[in-house]
């Protein structure tokens, strides 16, 4: 009588991580709620609602330079050698409405951002102009800083084309634009866009709340004594860690000791306030990995 050996059984496939994961994803039923909160708040959170610009950038037109607002056809032929004269009937400052027309002729002192006055279609570089008392000489050189008292009048030694040194309204971004659509991530930058465009509050899922567990009758926690057969925890650390730069709230679960019932204590009561928990430990079959 021949006597055949069976053969053992097969090992059963490892999981790769890139199944593991997929599986775990599988499993998220919906996204998180949703949740109103100011733009800063909302860094490195998914956005549930598109954000959509309140107001254009800039607002209005406004000067890219400090010098004075022109009328472009006042400087047409405007040179070194044949520089224009302008009266200077007023001043624009940064934050204030202009309170004055630019009629021909004539100029009005702006700052960098305030808003171009009606009648203007340009700017001049205050490097190029020279100001005048009111008997039209000269006031300091040319070049000089847009500071001090409102000259009665100034040289301009350069022609400007229509729209020169000025942003116009909406340039950067017009109203009703949108600015992040549904799912993606608030970043600082997008943070200073959102708020510039003058959106107060952004919509976005609540922050995931990851628990995280380690195991091992031999972990201690950092700083404790590790005795004859203790090693440091840093894998807790470590994964709470990457939770928290990957924009989740960290949930620290512990150190469970390899007892069936402290794990299962300690994984219920993750349940109860995670919406997902990460495990550190079981890495083999002996008989104390209850995980």
């Amino acid at each position: 009588m021949t006597m055949t050996s069976a053969s053992p059984p097969s090992a059963p496939r490892l999981m790769s991580v890139d199944e593991a994961r997929d599986r775990v994803l599988a499993a998220v039923a919906r996204p998180l709620r949703a949740e109103a909160v100011s733009p800063v708040a909302a860094v490195s959170r998914v956005v549930a609602e598109a954000v959509v610009a309140m107001t254009s950038l800039p607002p209005w037109d406004n000067a890219a330079m400090d010098g004075y607002a022109v009328r472009s056809a006042d400087l047409s032929g405007a040179s070194n050698e044949r520089p224009v004269r302008l009266m200077v009937i007023g001043e624009v400052r940064a934050g204030s409405e202009p309170d004055v027309e630019v009629r021909p002729q004539c100029a009005v002192r702006i700052a960098t951002g305030a808003p171009l006055p009606a009648g203007a279609d340009a700017v001049v570089p205050v490097e190029e102009t020279t100001p005048l008392d009111p008997v039209g000489q000269p006031m300091g050189t040319r070049g000089r800083d847009a500071t001090g008292p409102l000259p009665a009048s100034c040289l301009v030694h350069v022609a400007a084309a229509p729209g020169a040194s000025v942003r116009r309204a909406g340039s950067d971004l017009a109203g009703g634009a949108m600015i992040l659509d549904r799912g993606a991530v608030v970043t600082p930058s997008a943070v200073a866009l959102i708020a510039g465009a003058g959106v107060r509050q952004v919509r976005v899922h609540r922050r995931p709340r990851v628990g995280v567990l380690a195991t091992g009758d031999e972990i201690r926690a950092p700083g404790e004594p590790l005795g004859a057969a203790g090693i440091p925890d840093a894998n807790r650390p470590g994964l709470l860690a990457h939770v928290a730069a990957a924009g989740a709230e960290p949930i620290d679960l512990g150190i469970a000791a390899d007892r069936l019932d402290d794990v299962l204590a300690r994984l219920r009561d993750g349940i109860a306030r995670t919406d997902a928990i990460i495990v550190s430990g079981g890495v083999s079959v002996g008989p104390y990995d209850v995980v």
